[in-house]
């Protein structure tokens, strides 16, 4: 179906990295650097998912396809959310929400 999804989805990840170097990022003793930019990656990553998943909604003519967009949206919208953290922490910490 989306094969080359499964071949190629590690080829955005870090260089070397795994599930298990994942996991260690999300330890408590990760310095606040490692872990914004683990962060950075899984928002850019997850955008590129709610793309394709965009997109696979497009090949239905049927409202289960208006599910899946709506889906995309609420994806969209937690995107928003860590990207505005992030722009809050690099900007000092700053609340970005008012």
């Amino acid at each position: 179906m989306h094969r080359h999804h499964q071949e190629d989805h590690h080829e955005g990840h870090p260089k070397g990295s795994s599930t298990r170097q994942h996991d260690i990022l999300y330890e408590s003793n990760s310095s606040e650097e490692e872990q914004l930019a683990l962060l950075q990656y899984l928002l850019d990553h997850n955008r590129h998912h709610a793309e394709e998943i965009a997109g696979i909604a497009k090949g239905f003519d049927n409202k289960n396809a208006e599910l899946l967009l709506k889906a995309v949206v609420s994806y969209q919208e937690g995107n928003d959310k860590v990207e505005a953290f992030l722009k809050s922490m690099q900007s000092g910490g700053q609340d970005v929400f008012g």
